[in-house]
């Protein structure tokens, strides 16, 4: 009976014990709530507060001018205040309700996710309008974007992308008006011969994104200023010549097109001028030259044009 007593006051030694720890905890608490709440009340204006849009639909796409913030301006106790930063602040748009196309949200202070114990003041601008769209994906060409230009004497001859397509995907009212693309710009001021450079797309409105994995690859053939000269009275070869027949078009004119160094070296001697006829029945024929340059030619160097462009036959 005695032992059972004893250990009776010994518990509730212990849950004394415990509850001045309670206390004092308690106490400590209401010390510091105490505190906070008789510090001086001050306000502050955060600027560039970013807008979050929730709730809206799959396959749906906000639409706004630039990248939306708002001001925010809070009360409260000045040590919480004055340490806030925008980062701990959100502007929160349900679009949950909203349907596709033009739209309009007024901000209110619940709105706003902050910390305990700040007030909202005032949201600015208030409401925000913007449009809401399908979002789509699209194949889009993409292009060259040269700068400067090549040192004298120099010209492009060709130039070759690869991919030559990207895809992006956007609100679908912006993605149909991208006609093409193009690249960041390729500076041409110190190239004399053909290099390949690495480059990405030229920057798109924030609301388009492209989805096709880059860089992209950009060869360039540079050369010699190509020019045009003409060879003339080049011989007609009649390969298949037939008794009782003669050419009326002895010779003709070519003009070449090409590297003006290259076009230098061809000499008139050098052009050939080839017809086949087959069996001929009529009185008189006319029959298109087949022209060949030299096999030793620079390959830039191609045939422009010739003249006349049939050779006339005629039956003796």
């Amino acid at each position: 009976m005695l032992k059972s007593k004893f250990r009776i006051i010994q518990r509730l030694r212990r849950i004394h014990i415990e509850n001045k720890g309670l206390k004092v905890l308690t106490m400590l608490l209401a010390f510091i709530l105490y505190f906070v709440s008789r510090q001086p009340i001050s306000d502050v204006r955060l600027t560039g507060i970013p807008i979050e849009f929730r709730g809206l639909n799959q396959g749906m796409e906000v639409m706004v001018d630039a990248q939306q913030t708002v001001n925010v301006r809070l009360r409260g106790p000045r040590d919480i205040v004055r340490g806030l930063t925008p980062n701990q602040i959100a502007v929160i748009a349900d679009l949950s309700d909203k349907e596709p196309g033009e739209r309009n949200i007024q901000f209110r202070p619940d709105d706003v996710s902050r910390p305990n114990d700040i007030e909202v003041l005032q949201i600015d601008p208030a409401s925000i309008t913007f449009r809401i769209d399908k979002k789509i994906r699209r194949l889009v060409e993409v292009r060259p974007n040269f700068s400067d230009e090549l040192p004298e004497g120099f010209e492009i001859y060709s130039s070759s992308i690869t991919p030559s397509q990207v895809e992006v995907e956007g609100p679908q009212s912006q993605v149909k008006s991208i006609t093409s693309l193009k690249t960041e710009t390729i500076n041409l001021s110190d190239k004399k011969s053909d290099f390949k450079s690495f480059v990405d797309v030229e920057a798109l409105q924030h609301s388009i994104r492209v989805k096709t994995p880059g860089p992209i690859s950009v060869r360039i053939e540079i050369g010699e200023i190509r020019t045009r000269r003409t060879l003339r009275d080049v011989p007609v070869h009649w390969e298949d010549a037939q008794p009782g027949y003669r050419l009326l078009t002895q010779t003709l004119n070519v003009e070449l097109y090409g590297p003006t160094s290259s076009l230098e070296t061809i000499e008139q001697n050098q052009i050939t001028a080839v017809i086949r006829t087959g069996k001929l029945t009529e009185k008189t024929a006319s029959v298109k030259p087949e022209i060949s340059l030299p096999d030793n030619v620079d390959k830039h160097v191609r045939i422009e044009s010739y003249a006349p462009s049939e050779i006339k036959l005629k039956k003796h």
